[in-house]
């Protein structure tokens, strides 16, 4: 019997295979054709921009001059103001927005598509695209701007959340970009508490109990203000800081580290520091207290005294201590900086936040073992706690200098908490700040 050859595929397997070589294919202009550079363009807006649209019931969309390669994945770029889930159904070159519980009356709305919308060539928008109307107010000149920050690590902090509370509750809102920059324009005059946090559960509410967050009171006064606002966000926390290690950085310092990171712009006129010889019950002297890691040096002692008495003296955080007994009763001494410190307008030139304390003795140590309590030291939650515990000392070789810390400290230092050096490997002292951030009343939500 003879053998059939096999059957060419036809049908609906030969259709699939065309459309699936189809959808694999890049898009390329006809031959003899200019390529096309351009990105796509908007050439409508409903509501159009400014425009003030009581009663709304369409939907409101963005037309483009070109069909766009993802258009359902437009969705993932927009940002609402106030916030809410917002629906967007897309077609070829047109974009339809709607919020899932429908357009509220009286309220501005600011709707804004990130930069990334790409044509079928794949040319991506550079700018954001962005719809601006309202439902019942009047859209005036306002403007809020502002930063997010990490006040751990100082740095920016991308994708964070913004929530503007007014006395209507109205939750208009913003996002930071990734310098941590957000902006929200045309915002209704008024007084507004404003919440800055990482939404880590996207459910556009701030969750105190574990997201980071920080708030401040902002007031626009009239239809053209303006309002720059800076927040710092930290963890919550509902513990206060505890110590629980010191080790000898030399004979004359002692490096105290606690389980928190501290704010190094609090003020330290209540903190007390005490040291006393575990087997005669002597008591050191504490010459100074600051916030932060040691120097690999004793401090400079400072000018000759011929020089220019007018200078600026730089003090850090540094306090002077008058010991009664075994207490140390500490007093924030005057706090000047060093020449320009004034002129430094980047608010990333703060304190970064450590988790040590370093204390100087006004005599050296002598071997054995000693006990030291500390208390009124704040963490980044302005809670202040202490705590008291021991250490050993034994006096270094004879090969280790006065002033030069041990390398059992310097290794034992957590990464995060190291601080900038200069250039001959030399910690750089902290500078003093002063947060402008207001935690309100209650949950505020």
């Amino acid at each position: 019997m003879a053998l059939k050859a096999p059957r060419p595929a036809v049908g609906g397997r030969v259709l699939l295979a065309g459309l699936w070589v189809l959808g694999c294919a890049r898009v390329e202009p006809p031959p003899g054709t200019e390529p096309d550079l351009v990105p796509p363009r908007v050439v409508e807006r409903y509501p159009q921009h400014g425009a003030v649209t009581p009663g709304l019931d369409e939907d409101a969309y963005v037309q483009f001059d070109e069909p766009l390669a993802d258009p359902r994945g437009a969705e993932r770029l927009l940002v609402g103001s106030p916030a809410g889930i917002y629906e967007v159904k897309p077609s070829r070159s047109r974009l339809r927005i709607r919020p899932r519980s429908g357009w509220r009356e009286g309220v501005v709305y600011y709707l804004r598509f990130s930069p990334g919308l790409a044509d079928l060539v794949r040319n991506r928008t550079t700018t954001a695209v962005e719809l601006l109307f309202s439902t019942g107010p009047e859209i005036t000149d306002t403007r809020a701007e502002g930063h997010l920050y990490d006040r751990v690590r100082v740095t920016g902090i991308h994708d964070g959340r913004v929530l503007f509370l007014g006395a209507d509750s109205v939750p208009y809102t913003a996002v930071s970009d990734t310098g941590g920059v957000f902006r929200l324009p045309s915002l209704p005059p008024g007084e507004y508490w404003v919440y800055g946090f990482v939404d880590q559960n996207r459910d556009l509410r701030l969750d105190r109990d574990f997201e980071p967050n920080d708030s401040t009171l902002m007031v626009l006064e009239d239809r053209a203000g303006r309002a720059d606002v800076r927040l710092w966000l930290t963890d919550p926390d509902s513990t206060p800081p505890l110590l629980f290690k010191v080790e000898a950085v030399d004979s004359l310092r002692l490096a105290l580290e606690f389980d928190d990171v501290l704010e190094p712009d609090a003020p330290l006129d209540s903190v007390r520091v005490s040291v006393r010889e575990q087997d005669t019950g002597d008591a050191w002297g504490v010459k100074a207290v600051r916030i932060g890691l040691p120097s690999s040096r004793l401090p400079d002692p400072g000018p000759p005294a011929d020089a220019d008495s007018t200078a600026p003296v730089h003090t850090d955080s540094l306090v002077r201590v008058a010991v009664a007994d075994s207490l140390a009763a500490v007093r924030l001494d005057s706090l000047r900086a060093p020449a320009g410190r004034e002129a430094r307008a980047d608010p990333l030139d703060r304190d970064r936040p450590t988790q040590f304390v370093t204390v100087e003795l006004e005599q050296a140590l002598r071997e054995g073992q000693y006990g030291v309590m500390a208390w009124g030291f704040t963490n980044l939650r302005g809670l202040i706690g202490g705590g008291d515990t021991t250490f050993v000392y034994e006096p270094p070789p004879d090969s280790l200098a006065v002033g030069e810390p041990a390398d059992s400290l310097r290794m034992k230092l957590p990464q995060d908490s190291v601080p900038a050096v200069s250039p001959d490997s030399v910690p750089l002292a902290p500078q003093p700040a002063v947060s402008g951030s207001r935690v309100p009343p209650g949950d505020g939500l």
